[in-house]
């Protein structure tokens, strides 16, 4: 099925319904081809790659991998509006494991989304299977749960005002 693109309006922004993957892949590519290549910074062994994309929140939450960046993306999922924002303004988000400044982007044929770059330029990155991995990694590790340690005892006054133990 063909991914709808991103609608956009004067004021808001309205999720994709499917997996936006392969249409990042698309315009990324298309964005490496016209504009990026043969950059200095820009590795010409790495493709662009969307990387484990899935809803966390009701948005779409994945990894952009390019020539030139990885980066955590955020775009409107399914029945989702966006405000619409200023390109380039900041958000703080907590995520899973902790709190990510995200970057207003925008693409004529994605509409807005939020990227936080974890790499830029990928000169650390030895190839495209290493990228993709660093990219499932960090998307495992940004939208999973956050673990804290607990104590053995549990307080019976708490367990007694909810009726546990009479």
């Amino acid at each position: 099925m063909e991914q709808t693109p991103l609608k956009t309006q004067s004021q808001t922004c309205v999720g994709y319904d499917c997996d936006p993957s392969a249409k990042l892949d698309q315009i990324f590519t298309e964005i490496h081809q016209k504009e990026m290549k043969g950059l200095p910074f820009c590795r010409e062994d790495l493709a662009v790659e969307a990387v484990n994309f899935k809803l966390y929140e009701q948005q779409w939450t994945g990894v952009m991998v390019t020539p030139w960046m990885v980066s955590l993306f955020i775009l409107p999922g399914p029945q989702q509006v966006w405000e619409r924002r200023q390109v380039g303004e900041k958000l703080g988000l907590q995520l899973g494991n902790g709190q990510y400044v995200f970057i207003v982007g925008e693409q004529e044929q994605l509409g807005q989304y939020l990227a936080c770059s974890i790499q830029s330029p990928v000169t650390q990155i030895t190839d495209q299977k290493s990228a993709r991995k660093l990219a499932a990694d960090i998307a495992t590790i940004a939208f999973s749960l956050s673990v804290t340690q607990v104590e053995d005892e549990v307080d019976q006054s708490k367990r007694r005002l909810f009726g546990f133990d009479q």
